[in-house]
């Protein structure tokens, strides 16, 4: 008889070590209590207790199959007719997922063995599985009586040493409450989710400090040492060298990503023996200029030779013509040559390199319109020799024999690639052809040292007219400056050159994943390739680009990561119409539409300690910042670089062409910036090959820390656009500009005597541009008001920041990011319907230029549609403000 269930129950005793390792210990490694105790039917026995008789089996235990492959711990010694251990496993297997009834089932009451039999007992229990599906198994032992009716309930059950105890279900109970509440706590946003760290271990300010600490001047100097030391023409060998280290040096960095990659474009070399300024009439005036200059390194080393003064993309031929001198060689001075009766048609101009027009492709355009069939253009003493100081080797200006090569590209009429204006140069793709061709010179040109102008001006007195007294430069030797005309001496120009239409070159990029917004892009460059050395501009620009690259290797050898991805570029080609930069873009100029935040460039190196920059007024205010925490490398200077620019007016010029950041502002719409140090007018060396490591050290940098000043701007402004939370572009600024430029558009409508409306008549007006940048300036205003909230709202609790808020704020930076590709509808290169490089003079942008084109045209019907369409355009910009 089974005992009643208030009898006290005996106390086990304790049990032995056989017993304690058998197969099946007496507890089932399960706690015992009266609350969880099985049924007694269900209970296996102890050794050494009686077994009381039970109505559902009416065997006893000694037939029962359980029994059978139960081995009493106190047996020493195995049976012989027991059956193997792989058996007993796996018939203890089988018993541990079988319900009770079904060992009597089959005739023979033996299990069918392999997948056959697994099958057909799977089937079995799924069957009663659907018949008693709402009897669960645990209702057994709960709470029920003896006799009420659920002794046993044919069910899945889970055998007794997998059963869970109370505890470990109360836990799990736990454990599901304090998730479920966690969770909802987060979705409710009761709970901020600290998206204002968004993952980072690192307080931005600590990063600026560690950052701008890090930069090594020593270090800098060992790249300006590797750079400059080789001459590296774009398409060169010695170009593609320093290529193959740019690479390394970002790999060394532990940037996700690193490519070199290659790109085509048109490039031009001078041939050997191929170039020639001579004077070929009168026979007792012949003469032959040296062309070259002198050898800067008497004992060079490999790759320290001079290369050939030439002009890039200049246009061969062999033309002869008499001598005709032009001042600067604008569109004012060959006019101001025909207005006094001289005839230049058909002649060769001498025209000094620098001047108001310093783009020697628009010196060539502006002949070819005089008639113009052959181009000189020399370096003045007076602009940047001997007249302004010391000449080298004794001081900082240009030699009688440095010449200044340049590029003979039109950057404001096609930018890049001018066989392929608009689309990226492909291997096998199609060509425009160089006739005619808006970006390219159709006369010849070469560039020459003042040493060989000298004897050319010699040779012009007597003929045409004596020079207006501003005209005459500072050549010695020449008592007297005469225009030339038709009488004067004939000149014979030769240029001969290699041309490579598809050019191979490469651009060095590598990229840092955002941790926020991947999508999201800051992309820095410099140019690598010179026309020489380049020690003072493209290699003073690159040893900074490594210096900054070698610093965020630092911050992400300690674990840390932008919220927005860093592209860094090194840009092939930039002499040669910043072929390498725009051919990047027009080849992945949708990405960059939609992803591109900014870019920074650094084109101009160092040339002296004075800091300038120009670009888009959305970056006024991360570059403040920047200059605000840099002390100012100037002799007896105190302050910062922001005390610097706040004193020369603390104004930023707007970017023109001509720069690897211009396809950036006019193509993709992208905030961009280009800075440096030294005052262009004051680039002695420019494009020389005189400008090498010992003049810069002498003159450039002069020990004075001015490139690890530039690259502590550097890394922190890219800092600023990469790593704080609310992107620190201002739209203010850039509204306040454009209201400045609809204002100005207006005057210079005036002065072209615009048939203004008014009071009923029909007329020009730009009432619907004027008030389109008035609510601009007012919905900016209110746009950044949110950014007051937002600082409330994240730092009022503790820096953290919610979901909600958190989206709020990225939308807020996309916003601001897409707010100057909003104004360019068009995927053509000079799209951009607020800024443009003006025709003739591209290093200054010119403001509504679709306009100012119709203006000038005196088409004032197409000027008004052309004003209107902008104030449309504008007003949706504005609309995108809105949070």
């Amino acid at each position: 008889m089974a005992p009643k269930p208030e009898d006290p129950s005996p106390s086990p005793p304790i049990p032995t070590y056989e017993e304690a390792i058998s197969l099946f210990p007496p507890e089932h490694q399960t706690l015992l209590g009266d609350d969880c105790v099985p049924n007694s039917s269900s209970s296996r026995q102890r050794n050494g207790y009686y077994i009381p008789p039970s109505v559902q089996s009416a065997r006893s235990s000694e037939d029962s199959t359980a029994y059978r492959f139960r081995r009493n711990s106190s047996d020493s010694d195995a049976d012989s007719d027991s059956p193997p251990p792989e058996r007993l496993r796996r018939d203890v297997e089988e018993f541990d997922y079988l319900n009770p009834g079904e060992l009597e089932e089959g005739s023979s009451g033996q299990r069918e063995s392999g997948w056959k039999g697994r099958l057909q007992g799977f089937k079995r229990r799924m069957g009663r599985w659907r018949k008693g599906w709402w009897k669960p198994s645990f209702m057994e032992g709960w709470g029920l009586g003896q006799g009420s009716g659920y002794r046993w309930i044919p069910s899945m059950t889970v055998p007794q040493q997998y059963r869970p105890g109370c505890s470990l279900i109360a836990r799990l109970c736990g454990l599901f409450i304090v998730i479920t509440l966690g969770y909802a706590l987060f979705v409710l946003e009761i709970m901020p989710n600290g998206r204002s760290a968004m993952g980072q271990m690192f307080d931005p300010e600590g990063v600026r400090e560690f950052a701008q600490s890090s930069v090594n001047g020593t270090r800098i100097q060992e790249y300006l040492e590797l750079l400059a030391g080789v001459d590296h023409m774009a398409g060169t060998k010695g170009n593609y060298y320093l290529a193959k280290h740019v690479a390394n040096a970002f790999t060394n960095a532990g940037m996700d990503n690193v490519q070199t990659e290659q790109l085509y474009g048109y490039l031009n070399y001078p041939k050997l023996g191929g170039r020639k300024v001579a004077i070929v009439e009168p026979a007792d005036l012949a003469w032959e200029a040296k062309l070259e200059e002198e050898p800067v390194y008497p004992s060079p080393n490999p790759g320290q030779y001079n290369t050939a003064p030439f002009h890039a993309h200049s246009r061969a031929g062999n033309v002869q013509g008499p001598l005709v001198y032009a001042n600067y060689g604008t569109r004012e001075d060959f006019k101001r040559l025909y207005d006094s009766g001289i005839n230049i048609n058909g002649s060769i101009a001498l025209v000094r390199a620098l001047g108001p027009q310093q783009f020697v492709g628009l010196k060539i355009k502006a002949a070819e319109e005089w008639g113009v069939i052959g181009l000189l253009s020399y370096s003045d003493p007076a602009d940047d020799g001997f007249k302004r100081g010391e000449a080298w080797p004794k001081g900082r200006w240009r030699p009688e024999d440095s010449v200044m090569r340049g590029d003979a590209s039109i950057a404001s009429f096609i930018m890049g690639d001018p066989l392929t204006p608009g689309f990226m140069t492909e291997k096998n793709g199609r060509l425009i052809s160089k006739d005619d061709n808006p970006g390219l010179p159709n006369i010849p040109s070469l560039p020459l040292a003042w040493r060989d102008a000298k004897r050319l001006l010699q040779v012009l007195e007597g003929h045409g007219q004596e020079v207006p007294e501003e005209w005459a430069g500072g050549v010695p030797d020449v008592p007297h400056w005469w225009t030339g005309d038709q009488t004067s001496p004939i000149i014979n120009l030769i240029n001969e050159q290699d041309e490579e239409p598809k050019q191979r070159l490469f651009n060095v990029i590598g990229t840092i994943n955002g941790l926020e917004t991947k999508s999201q892009k800051v992309i820095i460059g410099a140019p690598r390739d010179a026309f020489c050395f380049g020690a003072s501009s493209s290699a003073a620009s690159t040893a900074t680009l490594l210096e900054l690259v070698a610093v965020v290797g630092k911050l992400r050898a300690q674990g840390w990561r932008p919220l927005r991805t860093i592209i860094f570029a090194s840009w092939d080609a930039s002499a040669y119409n910043n072929i390498g930069a725009t051919e990047w873009v027009e080849a992945n100029l949708a990405r960059l539409r939609a992803d591109a935040v900014a870019y920074i460039n650094v084109g101009s190196g160092v040339t002296g300690p004075a800091f300038h920059a120009k670009g888009s007024p959305m970056l006024v205010r991360p570059l403040l910042r920047a200059l605000s925490r840099v002390a100012d490398p100037a002799e007896g200077a105190n302050g910062t670089l922001r005390d610097a620019w706040d004193a020369r007016g603390g104004a930023m010029p707007g970017l023109g062409a001509g720069t690897d950041a211009s396809p950036f502002a006019f193509e993709v719409g992208a905030a961009s910036l280009d800075m440096g140090f030294g005052d262009p007018a004051d680039a002695a060396m420019l494009n020389s090959c005189y400008d090498t490591l010992e003049w810069g050290a002498r003159f450039g940098d002069a020990g004075r820390g001015v490139l690890e000043a530039l690259t502590r701007v550097w890394v922190l402004l890219t800092l600023e656009l990469s790593q704080e939370l609310l992107l620190p572009m201002d739209a203010g600024f850039w509204a306040g500009w454009v209201a400045e430029w609809a204002a100005g558009l207006q005057s210079y409508a005036e002065k072209k005597g615009a048939p203004w409306g008014g009071e009923g008549k029909k007329g020009f007006e730009l009432d619907r541009l004027m008030k389109s940048a008035r609510e601009l300036v007012d919905t900016s205003r209110v746009f950044h008001m949110w950014d007051d909230w937002w600082y409330g709202q994240v730092y009022g609790r503790g820096g953290m920041e919610t979901n909600g808020v958190a989206l709020q704020r990225m939308g807020r930076n996309e916003r601001l990011a897409g707010l100057e590709k909003a104004i360019i509808p068009g995927l053509e290169q000079f799209a951009n319907l607020l800024s443009a490089p003006e025709p003739w003079d591209p290093a200054t942008p010119a403001s509504f230029p679709v306009v100012r084109e119709a203006i000038d045209r005196g088409d004032w019907d197409a000027a008004q549609k052309a004003a209107d369409h902008v104030a449309d355009v504008i007003e949706e910009a504005r609309k995108a403000l809105y949070i």
